[in-house]
């Protein structure tokens, strides 16, 4: 069936990120003392590239505000760091993969309807909208942020809000995302998907040809 509408994920897709950046600047200039593994299950349990377990888990599901998460951070790798000095390290890992970028302001233009689903935390969201205004650029009501509904992919109910605000039926949607998880799981849900293979230094090209494919 003919794509009527879009939902991107964020990380990966819309923006590119190294976490490793974060890890390695508190291992580097605060000698935690603590191996960059040892920093990396803390912040991130063993989710991987989903980034959404240990102490990260609570944050992206808006349990706990971006000061708590400062202070748990710095208790648990024995540092100290200035709030903001800490906040600059969390969220100076972004870059704009333009091509996409301009592929969803194009498709804004012609009216063709858009949301996003991102496991994402306050800080980054904040972040990436400073570098690419997306929730300004598509409308408030279509960006669902899991930071702000409680819950983490792939929790079904994400998809249920993202449909709700596109007015759409799922067979009419495709979920654009990077981590096959997350494709696999909207795909059981109904959806259409373009899994995003990051391994392909052409992805963003790659990623739109599918799209307009599947919108023809």
């Amino acid at each position: 069936m003919q794509v009527k509408a879009i939902i991107w994920d964020l990380g990966g897709v819309v923006y590119s990120f190294d976490q490793g950046v974060f890890d390695r600047n508190i291992a580097l200039v605060q000698h935690s003392g603590k191996t960059l593994p040892e920093i990396r299950n803390i912040l991130y349990g063993t989710s991987g590239r989903e980034y959404n377990a240990g102490l990260m888990e609570a944050f992206n599901k808006g349990e706990i505000s971006p000061h708590e998460f400062h202070r748990a951070v710095c208790q648990h790798l024995g540092i100290e760091l200035p709030y903001e000095e800490f906040k600059h390290l969390w969220t100076n890992i972004f870059t704009l993969n333009k091509a996409i970028a301009q592929f969803i302001q194009q498709r804004k233009q012609q009216g063709f309807p858009q949301a996003v689903l991102s496991s994402i935390n306050e800080l980054n969201v904040e972040k990436v909208n400073q570098i690419f205004p997306i929730e300004q650029l598509l409308g408030k009501k279509h960006m669902i942020y899991t930071c702000r509904h409680g819950m983490k992919k792939p929790d079904p109910r994400l998809f249920d809000f993202a449909l709700e605000s596109l007015g759409k039926r799922k067979e009419e949607v495709v979920y654009v995302d990077d981590i096959k998880k997350y494709t696999d799981a909207a795909i059981a849900y109904g959806l259409q998907v373009v899994h995003v293979d990051l391994a392909h230094a052409d992805f963003q090209q790659r990623t739109i040809k599918k799209l307009e494919t599947m919108m023809q």
